[in-house]
């Protein structure tokens, strides 16, 4: 059954077959891991439907189970906010991280608690609030370094790498944030073929650019000065050691950002 679902991932979230009222812990982690591959791959509307396909195994305030499921459905909103600028999704999201946050400290639930300061970071990174960014990151750097959690970091990739760049995270702990830092690079295939990777803003604009969106539509759908469009377009074709738009979004898929 658990194969069958997996072949299914390439397709549509028509794989999404068990029902709520069954789903335990290893199906709601296999849900959550197609789920993450989905918004990866940019298919945020198939995201949203394999979490609206389980509402039931969401509804009502966060148990064990529960909390499983809403950590990824902050990941589906904070995607929607970079892809589509939609700013209820990223509110929405704070705030479900807000009442997660207290009911993981509630059950001493460490792993929980480090995966949603991470999170918090990031959707504060996506907001342009790097203070809280930084603040959220510290707090997860801080508990999983002494409760010997580290993988949580290096599965968040490209986004975490760029904040443990931040002086102020370093400085709060620096030889685990070496460690973390080492091992994205190990992992990713784009930190090594890019001498300066691409911040979350330009990989927003990147991501329109591939759309076919015009600077104009760009600028109105991520709220940004047409003259502040044309400066990312500049950044993301000199990082990419490209000169136009189609060539960029060709590397892009390359390194796999697209």
């Amino acid at each position: 059954m658990v194969t069958s679902i997996i072949y299914k991932i390439q397709g549509v979230a028509s794989f999404l077959l068990i029902k709520p009222f069954k789903l335990g812990f290893n199906s709601l982690f296999l849900y959550k891991v197609l789920t993450i591959r989905l918004i990866k791959q940019g298919k945020i509307y198939e995201a949203k439907e394999c979490i609206r396909e389980h509402n039931q195994a969401i509804e009502g305030d966060p148990c064990y189970l529960q909390e499983f499921m809403l950590i990824t459905l902050v990941r589906i909103k904070i995607a929607s906010f970079r892809k589509y600028g939609h700013r209820k999704s990223l509110s929405k999201a704070v705030k479900l991280l807000d009442t997660l946050l207290i009911e993981a400290n509630k059950g001493n639930r460490i792993g929980s608690i480090v995966e949603i300061l991470i999170l918090e970071a990031l959707a504060h990174e996506v907001n342009n609030d790097l203070v809280l960014a930084r603040k959220s990151l510290k707090k997860a750097i801080l508990l999983a370094e002494r409760e010997g959690y580290f993988q949580v970091f290096v599965d968040e990739g490209l986004p975490i790498y760029r904040l443990l760049s931040e002086p102020l995270v370093y400085e709060s702990s620096p030889d685990f944030v070496l460690r973390l830092r080492s091992a994205i690079e190990a992992s990713s295939k784009v930190i090594h073929e890019l001498m300066e990777p691409l911040s979350e803003r330009e990989l927003d604009v990147l991501r329109l650019i591939a759309e076919g969106l015009s600077n104009q539509e760009i600028g109105k759908k991520l709220f940004l000065a047409l003259s502040t469009v044309k400066g990312y377009n500049q950044n993301i074709f000199g990082k990419l050691e490209v000169k136009r738009r189609t060539e960029a979004v060709k590397r892009a898929r390359e390194l796999g950002l697209l």
